[in-house]
């Protein structure tokens, strides 16, 4: 489950259109910076306490959302990212709509489905200074020790609130971002890379 869950980022996607990354140009040194590929997003709420809820999910997308904040599990479609004790954040990959049409049929009795596709961009950092170079502008502990592959957390990233998924790779992370923000968290992961290599234009 951990290896589906946390997927590598498809990194050959072309720019989303319209996307306020869409004139960034990837950074490939002293780590890859790239816009992540457009993803169908919904934000999942329910509750365990709710004896059918797991049920209805797995029925719905064929996955029971995580119960513990931070874990990620998914298949190779979607993945879910629990956000909070009665929050998840579910990724779809490109064309899929299941969860859409799921939740435009009215198949969601259970839980509750709610669309931001275009509030959140996503951005993919790689490369062995990628946790070296968030470091020093988040407020948690990236060291894989304490943040494990195939996990995820909310956090601020210099003031800017994101959420961090660690890939299967420890050292891909993909980061979630609101897209009136997306430009700001962009320009500043790009100055950090340029500080560890002024050659980068």
């Amino acid at each position: 489950m951990a290896d589906q869950a946390s997927r590598p980022p498809d990194t050959d996607a072309a720019p989303i259109t319209g996307s306020p990354l869409s004139g960034k140009p990837p950074i490939a040194y002293p780590v890859s910076i790239r816009q992540g590929r457009f993803e169908e997003k919904h934000i999942l709420r329910g509750s365990f306490r709710d004896p059918a809820f797991p049920g209805e999910c797995r029925s719905l997308f064929s996955v029971a959302p995580p119960e513990k904040v931070g874990q990620v599990a998914g298949n190779d479609r979607l993945s879910v990212l629990c956000l909070g004790p009665d929050e998840w954040l579910v990724v779809e990959a490109p064309g899929e709509n299941a969860i859409t049409s799921a939740a435009t049929r009215g198949e969601t009795r259970r839980l509750r489905l709610i669309q931001v596709s275009d509030y959140y961009c996503g951005i993919d950092l790689a490369g062995g200074s990628a946790s070296g170079l968030l470091t020093g502008v988040v407020a948690v502990d990236l060291d894989p020790s304490a943040f494990i592959a195939g996990s995820c957390v909310q956090t601020a990233l210099h003031h800017v609130p994101v959420t961090i998924w660690r890939q299967a790779d420890a050292d891909r992370f993909r980061i979630y971002v609101r897209w009136s923000l997306a430009e700001f968290v962009w320009d500043l992961l790009a100055d950090l890379a340029r500080a560890e290599d002024p050659r980068i234009g």
